[in-house]
């Protein structure tokens, strides 16, 4: 296992956040192979889930260390406890990560996300049930607030769940109002950062290089999480742009990891990262189009035949 200072040496390089539907193990595999050598999350999984026995988020491969294992739910005694227990048996996780700051109606209907952040007790109650069979780094992500007029007692709630030694704390800069479209509050970095006692990582709208320059030179932050940005440009994380030629080429090696890990029958779901990926550039129309239309590892490999420029 990762100590906690062997963690916090690896946040000269961003976090990949946990991304539902997207940072699956053939997306990580790309990550790797591009060079990226720092911590990031498969997708986010409910103890519930682990408890059934599903398992397919937390699968890991020869070279996916150092991961973290982001947790969300609301309090439910014993649960979270159950499965870690469970999961300790079929991943190796280096961290742990409590969610609190996710918005989408689907995980606020469990209690968990951002509803954490009104239910105080309960997101106590459920770092307590975590402490007391995970010894591990833990860390949590959240918001600002629901609204900007929350801060200080956000702040306030996160300097209490200190107690529960936190390697980290992740804030994403918006409010739950915002959502994910406004810009971020990225200007409030230090306001958090001069009341709590762990790494600050920022997070939030950071979707090129230039907003990462523009961080790094203007705020400094403790460390930096990238989350859509990061399947726009899988290689943000070395503050460069690839051509299109290198997308293609990261593409096709995505398409057939997704092949072999899940099989053809799933190779559709591959589709909304090609989105993300090909967003604006030339043709990129036409390719969707291609994409959609496939069937087989075959058609979706052949659709990028006229693409290359």
């Amino acid at each position: 296992m990762f100590s906690q200072d062997q963690i916090l040496e690896k946040l000269t390089e961003p976090i990949i956040a946990p991304l539902s539907g997207y940072t699956s193990l053939p997306f990580r595999e790309l990550l790797r192979q591009n060079g990226f050598t720092g911590l990031y999350f498969p997708e986010m999984i409910n103890p519930f889930e682990i408890a059934r026995g599903k398992f397919d988020k937390t699968f890991s491969f020869e070279n996916d260390q150092p991961y973290g294992i982001q947790l969300f739910g609301g309090f439910q005694k014993g649960i979270f406890q159950e499965a870690i227990h469970i999961l300790l048996k079929k991943a190796d996780p280096v961290l742990l990560d409590l969610n609190m700051g996710c918005p989408v109606k689907k995980i606020l209907k469990t209690g968990g996300g951002v509803r954490l952040l009104e239910r105080k007790d309960d997101a106590k109650a459920i770092l307590e049930d975590i402490r007391k069979v995970w010894k591990g780094p833990l860390s949590i992500k959240t918001r600002i607030g629901f609204t900007l007029n929350d801060i200080e007692e956000t702040v306030s709630f996160l300097k209490e769940l200190q107690v529960f030694n936190l390697t980290f704390i992740t804030v994403h800069f918006r409010t739950v109002a915002e959502g994910f479209s406004p810009p971020p509050h990225w200007e409030l970095y230090q306001q958090f950062k001069d009341q709590l006692n762990v790494p600050l990582i920022l997070n939030g709208g950071i979707y090129s290089v230039s907003h990462i320059r523009e961080i790094k030179e203007n705020i400094s932050p403790d460390g930096i999480m990238l989350a859509r940005g990061i399947l726009m440009n899988p290689l943000l994380f070395k503050e460069r742009t690839p051509s299109l030629n290198e997308k293609i080429d990261m593409a096709k090696f995505f398409i057939k990891k997704y092949s072999e890990i899940y099989g053809e029958k799933r190779l559709h779901e591959i589709r909304k990262f090609m989105v993300f990926l090909f967003k604006g550039e030339i043709y990129s129309k036409a390719l969707k189009e291609k994409l959609f239309s496939s069937t087989n590892l075959e058609e979706y490999l052949e659709s990028f035949t006229f693409y290359r420029m």
